[in-house]
């Protein structure tokens, strides 16, 4: 990748391990938020192929448009070892693209551990070197976990972030909370790390519910696995049935193959193995009224919830199993739905009959209090972060 002739100087940004549209909208709402924070710079987004055309898709309002730039990312089905390799790669190809177009800032959208350790040895090699930012998402649940072998003590997280980063590196943590839960689970970690919370855009923007439909709708989003709660979503919906309540348990994802649950048959719609297309996704989610979020609140203390933020997209009023990240952003944006201690109470709160004054009081704190992760807001923030790792705009 090149550098135009006459172009202004770029900014790089990486997606090493999304395809197709996994992560799409936010991916989207970071270039919108780069663009915003540096309105005089060339962008160029490097990207699985198919996840270029889903993030195009997915923008609003690019202005002027970012430059593509189809990058090979490891396969998810090779072996952990085949991985981590092709990831290695990607990284290096990332630099090579960041000094092709004198890029004085790489910011990768996501990171692994054998990223991370990539980026450790390969800009203490590179005489001059870009600034380089990384997001961290899910890894960052493993510094909850003690390391079980000695080789993952010794190429672990907690041991990658014991080493000083390189100069002119700096992670970003997604948001306030999980900036605070670092400090507090890896003290020596988080001088490593800025909060920024998770750009995103919206799917609803108006047309918004003003009422819950009679029976109500309550959904389930995304993969159904342990940590997201699936099996908790189940036992709710059996108890609430069991109680004589009439609504509906809409799964607007998909059970992965090889997991059965057989309780959910006959109580829970929309099951199958197969990932909903964006289109199918995007309807089953506007049939909901309620989000009934029961995902394990230790696995959110470190982890940002993308499925929290598509409830905000589609104006949706949760029913949430309390856990940091939620907690946190509800005080800030006020009621946008039920904060429940434990199972029983996600019962209860299922059965009692919707207030339909309250829920369009909730549907209108989404649509104000969300802007808190809107690009226009979050801009400013990420420029600061650019800075502070020593990113010079005007060089």
């Amino acid at each position: 990748m090149n550098q135009e002739s006459g172009a202004s100087p770029g900014i790089v940004i990486c997606e090493p391990q999304c395809a197709g549209f996994e992560h799409a909208v936010p991916n989207a709402a970071l270039l919108q938020t780069a663009r915003e924070a540096f309105p005089a710079h060339s962008l160029y987004f490097a990207a699985e192929s198919e996840h270029l055309a889903a993030v195009r898709s997915s923008g609003d309002n690019i202005s002027p448009p970012f430059s593509e730039v189809p990058i090979a990312i490891p396969s998810t089905t090779v072996g952990i070892i085949a991985r981590a390799m092709g990831e290695q790669r990607t990284i290096r190809a990332a630099l090579r693209d960041a000094k092709g177009v004198n890029a004085g800032l790489l910011l990768f959208a996501s990171i692994s551990l054998p990223g991370l350790w990539a980026l450790h040895a390969h800009l203490r090699t590179m005489r001059r070197r870009p600034v380089v930012l990384a997001v961290v998402h899910g890894m960052l649940a493993a510094l909850e976990r003690p390391p079980r072998s000695i080789p993952t003590r010794c190429a672990g997280l907690r041991q990658a972030l014991r080493w000083p980063l390189p100069t002119g590196m700096r992670l970003i943590s997604l948001g306030d909370s999980i900036h605070a839960h670092i400090a507090e689970t890896a003290p020596s970690a988080a001088r490593h790390f800025l909060p920024l919370d998770l750009p995103y855009t919206w799917a609803q923007k108006e047309g918004v519910k003003s009422a819950p439909e009679t029976p109500p709708c309550f959904g389930y989003i995304g993969v159904a696995n342990r940590f997201k709660g699936f099996d908790r979503f189940v036992r709710v919906a059996r108890a609430a049935r069991e109680r004589g309540v009439e609504a509906r348990f809409l799964l607007a994802g998909f059970v992965p193959e090889g997991m059965a649950i057989p309780e959910a048959d006959g109580v829970v719609e929309g099951l199958g193995h197969t990932p909903l297309s964006r289109e199918e996704y995007a309807a089953r989610i506007a049939e909901m009224d309620f989000v009934l979020w029961t995902g394990e609140p230790d696995h959110y203390r470190l982890t940002a919830s993308a499925s929290f933020l598509d409830a905000l997209s589609f104006v949706k009023p949760g029913i949430y199993l309390k856990n940091p990240y939620i907690a946190h952003y509800a005080e800030r944006m006020g009621d946008i739905g039920a904060l429940c201690d434990s199972e029983s109470a996600l019962i209860d709160a299922v059965c009692e009959a919707p207030d339909a004054a309250r829920y369009a009081r909730q549907c209108e704190n989404i649509v104000t209090g969300r802007r808190l992760f809107e690009p226009a807001t979050l801009a400013p923030r990420l420029r600061d972060i650019a800075l502070e790792a020593g990113f010079n705009p005007d060089a």
